[in-house]
């Protein structure tokens, strides 16, 4: 299957010369080096400037290049000396004090070179020297390599190498770069100084060019002279996001050959720990042609076997669900023809990785392919190029234990009990632990809308049925969905929601509301025209937002906008929340974000793939969610005071305006470092138009618990509540975190004081002798586990609670990939704390 993307890079196969060489891409030869398009295509579309781009048959380093210049840190692995060189020095980013350096080192060698012609210089031990070599070109390289010897610096010395290295070919007798015959070379001995200088000339021009460009600076590449076989020992499991790569082509190159003399002369004294013999490349290269041509070559199977090795340990270091881009070759190996595609996809479906998309085309049709004089044979018309994604898979599978209907026993005594239950219970022993086995959970219009981190609706309902009466007011100052807020309903209690994000108090107002089915098909069928009647008047709100085509297609934006301008042309104020609700629930569906990840990751598999069509998508959740509205025909005649308002809980008293009012609080705070719900909801916020961008920030600063924090607030460590000697302990665990990172120290402790201050205002308005319910977990930050819901319990008994019960159940399913840091751990059971005033 073949996705835009790649169509897109295949089209770039035959771009000018003048754009495949430019920057430092063209400083030296390299044989069978794909343009840098491709991988410019691929990191540009694929990462952000977070991410680590991997090469580990880097070759001259085209993809490491393109990743600087993008903005990216890049790693690359290669065998070949020169390879390894060429890498280094064309991400090199030269100074001006460089520019100096090279400047006198060109004066110098110039005057000294045309004095001395004769003297006896360090010679590498090439076979046959002189049949490769003129008398003039081994003085002239003799010469240089001397001058070279001198430069104590390596960057320096690396650059002056490369530029000899790319002189070596063309002095020498050797018939052309990637054919290994002698053929006379009647140079002169001044020439072989002119070629270098000119060499060297250029290759400074390129390095500033690619310098002077803006991201270049920002990153890091690192280059390893190294066997791909030993990557493991250089990158560590689980820190690459993409690994974009050429392999070697099975039997059509010796790059030990090509690069021969070079290495031979780059191996002087000082310079041994840049290179390997020629010898070991010759031995390790895989897939060389050394190796496989002939009726005494090696078995195929030999080359399966190591880039099997290769594979298995690229799965091991590429992060999860990340993707890797091969650009492979057709081969031919003891007359029998190879499709590298269905090789590689064999290959890598034993290693950990599924093949996602791939394009072919013809190896002749692109213009900077390497093709040897051996290659053209009967198969060569049909030899393709293929360019193939695959996705690592994430083979970390989370899995709860089975646990039997009976109370489970754990001998050692360091965990409660676990007792299965399909309700919880009415009368509970403290510190039970329960199995929750609930199926259901998305009744009635609990399932309208997927919300992160929202407790099940049994919780809420288990508190209304225990310590309230119908007619009761109930508040959830930590609303969400509105989970709370139809369990009321359900249960004939009146209600307060307060929450932060106007994302939340529309998913309230909604999921509580019952519209009549007829109402809503009414005006759903007036919104074709509508949105037609836009487009052509492109009379329409558009809203622009940071990396806007980044997320989303240009064309995907443009549908949102068109829906929701007709969205906002509907009369009915009830009819227009639920389609804007409805809007809200595709957003990432058609968006390049990671459906799955808490945190705003994007999809490569979106980016390669597509995204479904956005108003299909959408009048197929609208048709969903207006059947679901249609079941609280049951409600239509309730008087209960159900309202939503947005507003923090931190402001709780000057919203509710009124002591002793409430009869029940049961609510779930936000988590510490878990859930960063404004970052999450980000693009719903922006393109419903419930935040302006420009309030973005502003907003992320307004939610209890916000990692939206400033340097200057965090300098220096201070104690929580330091006159309460209740929270010694949880001070002594701040400042663990705080030697470990001073800012995740200062988001935990700001956090218990936002609570600390809303447990205060909760206290008032909670009438005397009811109940607060609040459902939390632990977490664990920088590697140091803290209790949240004791820490919580804590705060609220300061101010006046008691504590009358504690319980936990455990959480039956992650709704979320939480690919989170080492050192925070994840959430797997929440814990119940019912406390009264």
């Amino acid at each position: 299957m073949t996705f835009e993307i790649l169509d897109q890079i295949s089209n770039l196969k035959n771009s000018p010369k003048i754009e495949t060489s430019k920057y430092s891409h063209g400083i030296h030869p390299y044989p069978a080096k794909y343009i840098p398009q491709i991988p410019h295509k691929i990191i540009s579309s694929f990462t952000n400037e977070r991410h680590l781009v991997l090469d580990p048959f880097c070759g001259c380093g085209t993809t490491l290049l393109e990743a600087k210049l993008l903005g990216r840190d890049a790693v690359g692995i290669d065998l070949n000396p020169i390879g390894a060189l060429v890498s280094r020095v064309k991400t090199y980013s030269i100074t001006k004090e460089d520019i100096q350096f090279f400047a006198a080192f060109r004066l110098n060698l110039i005057t000294t070179y045309k004095k001395i012609k004769h003297l006896t210089y360090w010679i590498p031990e090439i076979p046959r020297i002189e049949h490769w070599f003129s008398q003039c070109a081994i003085n002239g390289l003799g010469k240089i390599v001397n001058e070279i010897r001198k430069v104590e610096d390596l960057d320096k010395r690396r650059i002056l190498n490369l530029v000899l290295s790319n002189i070596v070919v063309n002095v020498s007798n050797q018939e052309s770069e990637t054919r290994f015959a002698a053929k006379e070379n009647n140079i002169s001995y001044e020439r072989v100084l002119e070629l270098f200088i000119s060499k060297l000339d250029d290759t400074l021009t390129k390095l500033i060019t690619s310098t002077y460009v803006a991201k270049f600076n920002t990153a890091t590449t690192s280059v390893y002279l190294a066997n791909t076989l030993t990557i493991s020992e250089i990158l560590k499991p689980n820190t690459v996001d993409i690994i974009v790569t050429s392999p070697p082509y099975l039997n059509s190159f010796d790059y030990y050959l090509y690069h021969k003399f070079r290495v031979f002369w780059l191996s002087y004294p000082e310079n041994l720990s840049e290179v390997i013999p020629v010898s070991q490349i010759q031995k390790n290269e895989i897939g060389s042609r050394y190796k496989y041509s002939g009726v005494n070559g090696e078995h195929i199977s030999i080359f399966r076997e190591e880039m099997k090795d290769c594979f298995n340990s690229f799965n091991t270091i590429l992060k999860p669900s990340k993707l890797l881009f091969l650009v492979v070759g057709d081969s031919i190996v003891k007359g029998q023809f190879f499709k590298m595609d269905d090789y590689y996809n064999n290959l890598l479906s034993e290693t950990g990785f599924r093949l996602l998309s791939k394009v072919s085309y013809p190896m002749s049709d692109a213009s900077r392919s390497f093709i040897s004089t051996n290659t053209v044979n009967k198969h060569y018309e049909k030899k393709e190029t293929h360019i193939l994604a695959f996705e690592a898979i994430n083979q970390d599978k989370f899995q709860i234990n089975n646990v039997s209907s009976k109370i489970v026993v754990n001998t050692s005594n360091k965990t409660p009990e676990v007792l299965e239950v399909v309700e919880i219970p009415k009368q509970i022993i403290n510190g039970t632990r329960f199995y929750l086995n609930i199926k259901t959970v998305t009744a009635l219009t609990h399932g309208i809308v997927k919300y992160p981190a929202k407790y099940i609706p049994q919780i809420p309902e288990w508190a209304i049925k225990n310590f309230s009466t119908e007619g009761d007011i109930v508040l959830d100052p930590f609303n969400g969905s509105g989970t709370s807020s139809l369990e009321c309903l359900i249960n004939k209690r009146s209600y307060t929601g307060i929450d932060i994000s106007p994302l939340a108090i529309l998913a309230s107002d909604v999921k509580t509301k019952y519209i009549p089915y007829e109402k809503i098909n009414l005006y759903s069928k007036k919104l074709p025209s509508l949105i037609e009647k836009n487009r052509q008047s492109a009379d329409y709100e558009k809203i622009n937002f940071k990396l806007e085509n980044f997320w989303f297609n240009p064309n995907v934006l443009n549908e949102i906008f068109l829906i929701k301008s007709a969205i906002c042309e509907i009369e009915d104020e009830n009819v227009k929340k639920l389609m804007l609700l409805s809007l809200s629930s595709i957003i990432k569906k058609v968006s390049n974000q990671d459906e799955g990840q808490l945190k705003v990751k994007r999809d490569p598999k979106k980016v390669l793939n597509g995204v479904p069509d956005v108003k299909e998508l959408f009048f197929k959740k609208l048709e969903k969610d207006s059947l679901a509205i249609n079941k609280l025909q049951v409600f239509k005649d309730s008087n209960l005071i159900n309202e939503h308002i947005v507003g923090s809980a931190y402001d709780l008293m000057e919203i509710v305006k009124e002591k002793n009012k409430y009869d029940l609080i049961v609510t779930s705070p936000p988590y510490i470092n878990a859930m960063n719900y404004p970052m999450y909801h980000r693009y719903e916020l922006l393109l419903l138009g419930l935040v302006n961008p420009n309030d973005y920030i502003g907003h992320q600063e307004m939610y209890i618990g916000t990692e939206r924090v400033y340097a200057k607030d965090y300098k220096n460590y201070e104690d929580l509540l330091p006159n309460l000697a209740r929270f010694k302990f949880l001070n002594e665990k701040l400042k663990v975190i705080f030697e470990g990172e001073p800012k995740r120290c200062y988001i935990t402790k700001k956090y218990f004081e936002e609570m600390y201050s809303f447990f205060k205002q909760a206290y008032q308005v909670l009438k005397k002798g009811k109940t607060m319910v609040i459902v939390c977990g632990t977490n664990t930050i920088k590697g140091v586990p803290i209790d949240t819901s004791y820490f919580l319990s804590e705060l609220a008994q300061e101010v006046g609670f008691k504590e009358v019960l504690n319980f936990s159940y455990i959480i039956r399913k992650h709704r979320f990939k939480l690919t989170r840091h080492k050192t925070a751990g994840k959430i797997n059971n929440d814990i119940i704390v019912v406390l009264e005033k």
